[in-house]
């Protein structure tokens, strides 16, 4: 998205100074259309980019976040007011000339050869003419304990035969009139893990009755029930449903371990350091459980 933008006009900018200087040397937008009175970062035609005041700080403003924000001490701000996208990193190179790209689901800034995710929020300071990191928020990185996740898998493990046997028998596919005659309610009870935008406290008791019902012997189909509620909880209004018994078994794994956040194990990342946190969407599972 940010590519029709790249000739913004957005100049660099390293220190508060230069920052209070360009803010006062640019000249307003004028009349009394819905830009009049803001001062655009870059060119007079790339609104969607400005500069301003907050009290004597100077910010500039992709859209409507301050991304970085100049301190009268010396400290720069970065943030990116919950909009991780390549249009957020892109602004950030263009007025700081630091790297900054998107990876793992988060902004990463590259800053002297060190890697720091943006996360709440970074904070810097030009010191004999490069940058130094003053702030940047703890990043966790969530594990598995490989040795307790064999021992969860041991109560489901008839059924996860079970269910790769089904799925290569039909080689995949799915019709949506079995979905509707043989799990009429299938709305209501979708195991699909959106953590960022389900209540948590409804969506586990949920999942843990799955478990318990996979984890017992098969009864009046409840197996083939079972598979069905797996493999259509990302139902979309399509006549037919693909999936493969590799993608069902990290579903399967997936409520084990949003069912057993004991399983998670949590580290500190070293500063500087990025590392692939894989396992970050099931942060909220773990809270519940504390």
């Amino acid at each position: 998205m940010y590519g029709q933008y790249r000739n913004s006009g957005i100049r660099r900018l390293f220190s508060y100074d230069e920052a209070l200087q360009w803010c006062r040397a640019t000249l307003p937008i004028r009349g009394k259309g819905r830009n009049a009175g803001l001062r655009p970062l870059g060119h007079r035609n790339k609104m969607q980019f400005q500069i301003r005041m907050q009290g004597d700080a100077v910010e500039c403003v992709c859209y409507d976040t301050p991304v970085v924000t100049f301190h009268p001490d010396g400290v720069i701000a970065i943030k990116d007011g919950g909009y991780v996208s390549q249009t957020t990193a892109h602004f950030i190179r263009d007025v700081l000339s630091i790297g900054a790209s998107i990876a793992d689901r988060d902004v990463v800034l590259r800053i002297n050869g060190d890697y720091h995710r943006l996360k709440s929020g970074v904070k810097l300071k030009m010191e004999r003419g490069k940058y130094e990191v003053l702030e940047v928020a703890p990043h966790e990185v969530y594990h598995i304990d490989r040795k307790l996740m064999k021992e969860l898998r041991k109560p489901v493990e008839a059924f996860r035969t079970y269910l790769c046997g089904m799925i290569k028998l039909r080689q995949g596919v799915f019709d949506r009139e079995e979905l509707v005659t043989e799990t009429p309610n299938v709305g209501n009870w979708s195991l699909e893990l959106q953590p960022w935008r389900q209540d948590i406290d409804q969506v586990v008791p949920r999942m843990r009755h799955f478990i318990d019902t996979v984890s017992q012997e098969d009864k009046d189909g409840n197996w083939y029930k079972a598979s069905l509620q797996m493999v259509w909880s990302g139902y979309t209004h399509r006549s037919k449903l693909w999936t493969d018994p590799k993608q069902e078994l990290k579903h399967l794994d997936d409520l084990l371990i949003a069912t057993h956040p004991e399983v998670l194990l949590v580290s500190q990342c070293e500063p500087g350091v990025f590392k692939k946190n894989a396992y970050a969407r099931f942060k909220k599972y773990k809270e519940l459980q504390a």
